[in-house]
């Protein structure tokens, strides 16, 4: 993945964090707010750790594209797996709490007679 990438997919992330905390006044019961500003502060972690697993990739590219052909090189880049998981685990989250948000919602305005 490029610099650009990594980027533009913390900027991502940093929106949906956004997003999740200003629905936190919002929300229909107390469990529902405090999910919500819990999933939406591991997208502001997400944030900073997409932001800096990017830069060390891309540092560590260049150092190595900057050394002559004739010198082998280890590239060591930071691995993906654990962003991999960490932003999985993010967006099952969301997902479910999608699901578990609207079928409150629902209920709640059924309760309500709206």
């Amino acid at each position: 993945r490029t610099w650009l990438a990594w980027v533009r997919t913390s900027l991502s992330a940093l929106s949906i964090a956004f997003s999740l905390l200003a629905l936190v006044a919002e929300a229909a019961t107390h469990w529902l707010a405090v999910l919500l500003y819990l999933l939406g502060s591991g997208f502001v972690v997400a944030v900073f750790s997409l932001f800096a697993t990017g830069w060390l990739r891309y540092a560590r590219v260049r150092e190595v594209l900057g050394h002559p052909k004739s010198q082998a090189v280890a590239f060591h880049r930071a691995g993906l797996s654990h962003q991999a998981h960490f932003l999985a685990a993010l967006c099952l989250g969301l997902s479910a709490l999608y699901l578990l948000g609207g079928s409150t919602e629902l209920a709640t305005q059924a309760g309500s007679g709206r």
